[in-house]
């Protein structure tokens, strides 16, 4: 660094103008590559001999110093007649690289960047030319960059970087950018800064297919993948060249953002545009339903159709839907949060019932309702798909109702809403869970009681038993000799039956019981006819 200074300064002051050219290259021979490149920049003097040794290095070595020199020389110069000069110096250079053997692959160091000269030509907005010039010559966009920003000749990019993500709301990825903590592919940068004909050239080859899926930031695997990040970024108004790319690899619309299990459907879905939903709903193969999921675009519907419904106010849905925003810096908050009101094997209609049991009001005219019975009645999602862990729908429909104890969360309206819909939508008891259902109607007892002060008393017991009845459940014995009866009476000790109001539910519900068990008998003889 001391020679490098000396020669600076003595450039500064012309001592270097009638220095022989040996001396020189032999001062260049003794300077890093660091200071090799900055002497070229800034010593018009030293600039043939300190470039002279870059290409003999790149050649013998397998680097390409000069190869990044010339992108990024001929990117930052100022706009005029003095650019078409170095423009034209610039292609010199990278054209005798190339000729001496250069290896445009090399990952250039620097402090804690590592960089290939394809990201750096990515990085500006600019660099068209010399990403097509770089991928002709053999580059791989596949290789992954670290602490791209933090790179010398890039600091000007710092200031664009962070308005962009700034804009998206992502001052996580500020932070990281500024400590150092990211690794990209070439492709990441231009995503994001919305450089779309350089993204377009680097998506060109079918190669690039894969490469598509691996996620912007490899540090967290919760981030964004390239195809995510286009989902999310596209608007309205230049919907064109994003679709174009999405329509040109179809296979990879499923693909997931690692351990988050949304697709790119997802994000479209949260744009809250109808209009970029239908096109991607469309003109894709879409998955959107799976008991292999975490996760699927239904239950993403489902989260904010119940969410949003909370809310009357205009103003306050639009809030909602901007704290649910799934940005480059959110995806995992809102991952967490809706593992948190989930199950972690979450199947759509589960979801749904989860979320409108919770929710206070569930208006029929939300655009997202329109999104849901887009996918279940045009494109065949089929509600019944659950997670082999998981009971059916049906059953958890029960469950989930008979035990909450909240009075404020579900009247009696809701509740027979809530049915009605899960039978619309053709919402079915596996066999298995049919025959032994009611075997559960023991631990209801308590809440079919502790209902009374809200009216949930016998007409809304009698009725779910009917419900489970004509789904094939059974109140008689089973094969270990116990029947629903013997655990209501069971279980119907336990309470004081003194009160007039209580035992007239209870006798009731007996009532039914016997009148369930009686059909059954009597069906059973028919049968055995």
């Amino acid at each position: 660094m001391a020679l490098y200074s000396i020669i600076v300064d003595a450039s500064r002051k012309d001592y270097l103008a009638h220095m022989p050219e040996e001396i020189k290259r032999l001062i260049a021979d003794h300077l890093p590559n660091g200071d090799l490149l900055r002497l070229a920049r800034v010593s018009p003097v030293m600039k043939h001999q300190a470039l002279f040794v870059l290409h003999f290095r790149d050649a013998t070595q397998g680097t390409s110093e000069a190869i990044k020199f010339a992108v990024v020389r001929s990117c930052l110069a100022p706009a005029g007649k003095e650019k078409n000069a170095v423009s034209k110096s610039c292609r010199n250079i990278f054209e005798r690289s190339l000729r001496l053997g250069a290896n445009v692959n090399t990952i250039h160091v620097r402090g804690s960047s590592r960089v290939t000269a394809l990201a750096v030509a990515a990085a500006f907005k600019n660099g068209l030319f010399w990403v097509r010039r770089l991928l002709a010559a053999g580059a791989d966009r596949t290789i992954i960059s670290k602490n791209l920003l933090a790179m010398p000749e890039l600091g000007g990019l710092c200031g664009k970087w962070k308005e962009q993500c700034r804009k998206i709301d992502s001052p996580r990825i500020v932070d990281k950018v500024l400590r150092g903590q990211t690794e990209w592919l070439p492709l990441c940068v231009p995503a994001v800064m919305r450089y779309d004909d350089i993204c377009n050239v680097l998506c060109e080859s079918e190669k690039s297919s894969p490469y598509l899926t691996v996620p912007y930031d490899a540090v967290d695997t919760h981030r964004l993948t390239i195809l995510h990040t286009y989902a999310w970024e596209l608007d309205t108004d230049t919907p064109g060249q994003c679709l174009q790319l999405f329509e040109k690899y179809p296979d990879n619309w499923n693909d997931l953002i690692p351990l988050a299990g949304y697709n790119a459907l997802h994000l479209a879905i949260a744009s809250g545009n109808m209009m970029l939903f239908d096109k991607f709903l469309d003109a894709s193969n879409v998955i959107i339903d799976s008991q292999e999921w975490t996760s699927s675009p239904i239950t993403w519907v489902i989260e904010e159709c119940a969410e949003t419904s909370k809310h009357h106010e205009q103003k306050a849905m639009a809030q909602r839907r901007q704290c649910l925003k799934p940005d480059l810096n959110a995806l995992h908050e809102c991952d967490t949060l809706l593992h948190t009101a989930f199950p972690a094997a979450c199947t759509p209609l589960t979801a749904l019932l989860i979320a409108l049991a919770n929710s206070k009001s569930c208006s029929s005219e939300s655009g997202l309702w329109s999104m849901f019975h887009k996918m279940v009645d045009e494109h065949g999602a089929d509600v019944n798909v659950h997670h082999p862990s998981q009971s059916s729908l049906t059953s958890q429909v029960f469950d989930h109702i008979l035990g909450r104890r909240k009075k404020d969360l579900l009247s009696e309206g809701d509740a027979k809403s809530l049915l009605k819909n899960m039978r619309k939508v053709g919402a079915r008891l596996r066999i298995t869970e049919a025959q032994g259902l009611l075997m559960l109607f023991a631990k209801w007892v308590n809440v079919y009681c502790s209902r009374l002060d809200i009216h949930y008393g016998a007409t809304e017991a009698i009725a779910d038993i009917q419900e489970l009845y004509c789904l094939g459940a059974k109140v008689g014995s089973e094969l270990d000799g116990v029947s629903a009866i013997d655990e209501f009476y069971r279980c119907a000790d336990k309470f004081n039956t003194a009160d007039t109001r209580g035992g007239a539910v209870m006798d009731k519900i007996k009532l039914k019981l016997f009148e369930v068990e009686r059909e059954e008998r009597r069906r059973s003889r028919n049968g055995s006819r």
